[in-house]
This record gives C-alpha cells, sequence and structure tokens, in this order.
C-alpha cells in the first residue's frame, strides 16, 4: 500500500514539474528537490515523504485538480478550508484531524 502511495506522489510531482513556479517550502517542492538531488538511478531511489514533512501526520491524500472541495472534503471526511480551484490538493491528517493541505498549480516547476 505505502509503496503503492509512493509511486503515485512520485509520478504526480515528478510529471507535473513543467511550467509555473510553486512555493520552495511547499512539500512538494521538497520532494522535487529530494528526487533531483537523490535519484540518480531513478529505477532505485527511495524518497521517504517522512523525510521531507516537519509534523506529525498518519494519512496524507493528494487529489488531482479535478476534485471538488466538497468531493475532498467527503474522502478525508473534514472541512479543507485551502482548498483552489484548479489545483491539486495534498492534505495531511493526524488523529483525524487536518494538520497541513496546500494546493499546487496543475502544471509547476520548482525553481
Amino acid at each position: 500500500m505505502w509503496s503503492l502511495v509512493v509511486g503515485v506522489l512520485f509520478l504526480l510531482v515528478f510529471t507535473s514539474c513543467r511550467s509555473r513556479s510553486i512555493d520552495p517550502s511547499s512539500i512538494e517542492a521538497k520532494l522535487v528537490t529530494g528526487i533531483n538531488t537523490t535519484c540518480h538511478d531513478y529505477s532505485n531511489c527511495t524518497i521517504r515523504l517522512k523525510d521531507v514533512t516537519d509534523f506529525d501526520w498518519d494519512r496524507v491524500y493528494v487529489f488531482e485538480y479535478t476534485a471538488g472541495q466538497a468531493e475532498i472534503e467527503k474522502v478525508i471526511g473534514v472541512p479543507f478550508p485551502r482548498y483552489e480551484e484548479f489545483k491539486r490538493s495534498m492534505i495531511f491528517l493526524n488523529g483525524g484531524k487536518l494538520v497541513y493541505g496546500e494546493a499546487n498549480p496543475t502544471e509547476s516547476n520548482v525553481s
């Protein structure tokens, strides 16, 4: 299960970094930086999400830009006030409470 989550995160982050800049302090930017500095052999590389977060969490959700706020909130079970239309959302929960969330452009580039 975790390898699937990490694989999906890797694909989302790696394939989405194209044209617009994202906040360099975002989790997505930290993942991209980790991939760029650590993964010289992409077939044999591990980036641990826990290593790029500085808060406690037990669940993470990643949504494509097409997911609406009501759909996201139904899945995560709590309000998501940081929702932004047409942006991909990465949401972290701990004990069923929202501890971190970010919305990133559909096409982005870490500068």
